[in-house]
């Protein structure tokens, strides 16, 4: 079942989730719905090992940010696998 096109949207934009209270206006209201999606589709598809490293991320771009790291590793890592 597909979550739409604007769940990535939170991660593109590199999101930051306030602090309370949740936004009013209309756009920062899909951003939060779509921030929330995107956070819940990458934990349904972590395995327990893989949850714990991202569990404390606020944002979806975070999480994203903190697997890729976690799996591709910074440029140092990058460079000495070449």
């Amino acid at each position: 079942m597909s979550l739409g096109i604007d769940v990535w949207t939170s991660v593109v934009v590199n999101y930051n989730v306030p602090d309370i209270p949740p936004p009013i206006d209309e756009y920062g209201k899909k951003l939060y719905l779509s921030n929330d999606k995107s956070k819940r589709a990458i934990l349904a598809s972590l395995n327990q090992s893989e949850l714990v490293k991202v569990m404390h991320c606020k944002s979806a771009y975070e999480m994203w940010e903190k697997l890729n790291q976690c799996h591709e590793g910074d440029e140092k890592v990058k460079q000495a696998k070449l």
